[in-house]
């Protein structure tokens, strides 16, 4: 990829004007557009209200005096969101890496309001050293993983920090996916499944689930969700080495394998995945004052290759990789959790109490990186170089939050509550050389290449082995005092504290004892351990006035914060000892600016815009130590600065919208130079923060005049992002290009709404959609890769519902 993409002229930015100067225009443009859509809108076309909790409290979007989007569990599926792709781009102002199912770990590389400082490589599915900015909860419990987007009551994104409500890991905002509750009053039955195809695919893909509710008395109700899917792959891996049964690549000349190359094949569609999903839900209402719900979720994924191409060698085509090994990817989540809710009159207490497993076994192909970084002094010897990277990692949380929000409607309203959580983060680690132990003990002829001076002749060459430990304890509250009936103040504050604890053992066999810590351990063994304590505060100021039930303006003042952590720095390394500054990393913070103004058009319309500017204090970064190992290093400084603008609502009784668009300046404010060698100057636009982002979604249902059907409705939606850089300059720097996602559906619904079938084509106009990647800087030229989209798909789904 060719730098010139960069120039500003290419990228359309300009640095003499100021930031806010386009968007105040756009800003400007809206408030026309909605006198003249208000016009168009008849007031019988009500809004679809949503009730959202972002604030601790039920409310809806008009009442809730800072920015947030929410979508209906109906407007998903009317979307036919199907992973966390899918549903991002239906959020304004969101950009992400697009990995697919395959997003490991902790990692949802989410970005919004441009809190990003990350490279745009992925996170090769273990979880990152850092916590992410963007925190993710599945109802009341703070945790990620790409759990199946059914039976789903509504998503809520709040945006920009949110620290004293929802804690660390929420500089740049919130994402609440909230499934639907039991319900006392009805038995209902759905079953859905789907079928459909894929360009540059020679897979069929199928989806199918169910929903149960069921009542079991007049205050228990059981609601269960089965589904399963299995998505055909559309990525061929065209430098595919032979393996033998101990997983060394076999010669292609078996009379000479001290200097054979290896059989190299093509594999058709290696980006399969499949998941399979089960939740459980048991509510119980003994009396109108109590609630409960327990729950139990299990999720496996697997995948045999990731969503990535490289088409720079071989045939230059699109869909194509060519890494060495195969990449398989599974994981097993399970969750349980306990949420209650107890009226007291005065004012109302919430428990929630989770606890999960999230264990993966996943493998990388590192064969091109070893050779691009070692080849002229260690590897270049061995013909059949490969170094499948295999990690199990294990992750175990046990979290309690516990909630009293006051009831009365006087003057003032608080809320007060205790957070306490205990996580585990297990690694292993296995980088092997296959086949090199072996050939190391080849007869030589002369001429041939001499055998590795390995201290101990074995195919492990790196073993890593990481237990992190976390503990954080909090208490926050919110007080908020209601000057008149229209101007409220809202003031709030967390305190926390925060323990880890990580010990580490890192063996090089292949040097031993002269890597060692100790100098004698044969497997050259380093050990680390480090302990850690963090305590701090954040506050929060807000202010809002309506000037009727359907105009309001608002203002906020917050702060969010991501903990600190400990890096993976071999201090005692005997060649390669990593600085004593890497050991730790500290936590970021970020102040959050805004304004903003919300209100609904003839009660058909509904509209938010607002501005903001974060100062994003000692910005957390992904790096490697000098050594290799990953790594956060803190930046000193960066802003964010922008406007987002959203509207929805019915233009008639068939026709309704949702368009979103968000406009962002994010850069450094400080120079910065990182241990792997990137770079970062002030002025420097944040990695994969695209400047303009947009959203649109078009639904218009047409009555039918049949006996067996009521009406069709066609759905289209759209989603833009400008271009971005993948990170600072450096050797993970290339350029990522602009691109629109859209999709369109029909679907048929039955007169007695019983059943619907669906005809869908998703990214019609067939878009690479690259988010991200590794260049060949970083890689070697077959080691590059970049992170695409989905192809164009189409096909049928459908659903039927019982009562």
């Amino acid at each position: 990829m060719n730098r010139r993409h960069l120039t500003e002229e290419s990228t359309g930015r300009t640095s003499r004007i100021s930031p806010f100067h386009r968007p105040n225009i756009l800003a400007l443009a809206t408030i026309s557009a909605l006198t003249c859509l208000s016009e168009r809108a008849h007031a019988q076309n009500r809004l679809e209200e949503i009730v959202v909790t972002a604030s601790r409290r039920d409310s809806t979007i008009q009442d809730t005096p800072y920015n947030i989007s929410a979508l209906s569990g109906d407007q998903i599926t009317r979307s036919g969101v199907n992973d966390f792709g899918d549903l991002l781009r239906l959020v304004p102002g969101a950009a992400f890496l697009d990995q697919g199912a395959r997003v490991g770990g902790n990692n949802p590389n989410i970005i919004l309001r441009g809190i990003n400082a990350n490279a745009m490589i992925g996170s090769f599915d273990f979880p990152n050293v850092a916590v992410a900015p963007v925190s993710v909860y599945l109802n009341e419990t703070p945790v990620f993983f790409p759990i199946m987007l059914k039976d789903l009551e509504r998503v809520e994104v709040l945006r920009g920090p949110q620290g004293t409500l929802y804690g660390s890991g929420s500089v740049g905002g919130t994402l609440k996916l909230l499934t639907r509750r039991p319900e006392t009053d009805q038995f209902t039955a759905e079953i859905r499944g789907g079928a459909y195809g894929t360009s540059s695919s020679d897979e069929g893909s199928y989806e199918a689930s169910t929903t149960i509710n069921a009542p079991l008395g007049d205050n228990l109700a059981l609601r269960v969700n089965l589904a399963t899917e299995s998505v055909g792959g559309f990525i061929d891996a065209a430098n595919r080495y032979r393996l033998d049964d101990s997983g060394a690549a076999v010669p292609a000349d078996p009379s000479d394998p001290v200097n054979s190359l290896p059989v190299v094949d093509t594999v058709e569609d290696i980006s399969d995945t499949s998941t399979d999903s089960a939740r459980f839900a048991l509510r119980y209402q003994p009396t109108d004052k109590i609630d409960a719900v327990i729950s139990y979720i299990y999720q496996r994924d697997e995948s045999d290759g990731r969503q990535i191409q490289n088409p720079f060698v071989g045939s230059r085509k699109d869909y194509v990789e060519y890494h060495a090994t195969p990449e398989p990817y599974s994981r097993d989540v399970d969750l349980v959790s306990l949420e209650v809710d107890v009226d007291f009159g005065f004012a109302t207490m919430t428990s929630a109490t989770s606890y999960y497993e999230n264990e993966s076994d996943q493998s990388v192909d590192y064969s091109d990186f070893w050779v691009a970084t070692t080849e002229a002094y260690y590897y270049s010897a061995f013909p059949r170089v490969i170094s499948p990277e295999r990690s199990i990692t294990n992750d175990t949380g046990f979290i309690q939050e516990l909630r009293i929000r006051s009831n009365s409607d006087g003057k003032f309203d608080w809320l007060i509550g205790g957070f306490y959580s205990d996580i585990e983060s297990d690694v292993l680690s296995l980088y092997t050389l296959p086949g090199a132990a072996a050939w190391n003990e080849l007869p030589r002829a002369a001429g041939d290449p001499p055998p590795y001076a390995f201290a101990n002749n074995v195919d492990l060459n790196t073993l890593f082995d990481r237990s992190l430990t976390i503990q954080d304890i909090a208490i926050f509250g919110e007080l908020t005092y209601h000057i008149t009936d229209n101007w409220q103040v809202t003031v709030g504050a967390r305190a926390f504290e925060t323990d880890f604890e990580q010990d580490l053992v890192e063996a090089l066999p292949h040097c031993g004892y002269y890597c060692a810590s100790d100098g004698v351990d044969p497997n050259g063994s380093i050990f680390l351990n480090v302990n850690e304590s963090e305590s701090d505060q954040v506050f929060k100021a807000n202010t809002s006035y309506n000037f009727s039930d359907n105009l309001m303006i608002y203002g906020t003042v917050v702060e969010g914060y991501r903990r600190g952590g400990a890096n993976i720095a071999l201090l005692n390394h005997p060649f390669f000892p990593d600085p004593p500054e890497l050991l730790t990393f500290k936590p970021d913070l970020a102040d959050n600016y805004e304004v903003g103004v919300k209100g609904i058009v003839n009660e058909a319309i509904q509209y938010t815009v607002a501005a903001f500017y974060i100062d994003w204090q000692d910005p957390q970064i992904d790096s490697f130590t000098p050594f290799g190992n990953p790594a956060v290093v803190n930046a000193e400084g960066a802003r964010t600065q922008g406007l987002e603008v959203e509207m929805s609502g019915r233009l008639s009784d068939s026709l309704r919208f949702n368009l979103g668009y968000s406009y962002t300046s994010a850069e450094l404010t400080e120079d910065f130079d990182a241990p792997d060698g990137s770079q970062g100057k002030s002025g420097d636009a944040l990695p994969g923060v695209p400047e303009h982002t947009a959203s649109v979604a078009l639904d218009y249902v047409h009555s039918l005049a049949s006996d067996s059907l009521s009406d069709v409705s066609f759905h289209l939606n759209g989603y833009y992002r400008s271009a971005t850089d993948s990170s600072f300059e450096g050797i993970r720097f290339f350029p990522i290009d602009a691109f629109s996602i859209w999709n369109a559906s029909a679907t048929f619904n039955s007169k007695d709404q019983r059943w619907a079938l669906t005809a869908f084509v998703d990214n019609i106009s067939n878009e690479l959609g690259i988010t991200g990647g590794i260049p060949e800087t970083r890689n070697g030229p077959i080691g590059q890769f970049y992170f695409v989209t989905r192809p164009r798909s189409f096909g049928l789904r459908a659903t039927y519902r019982f009562e």
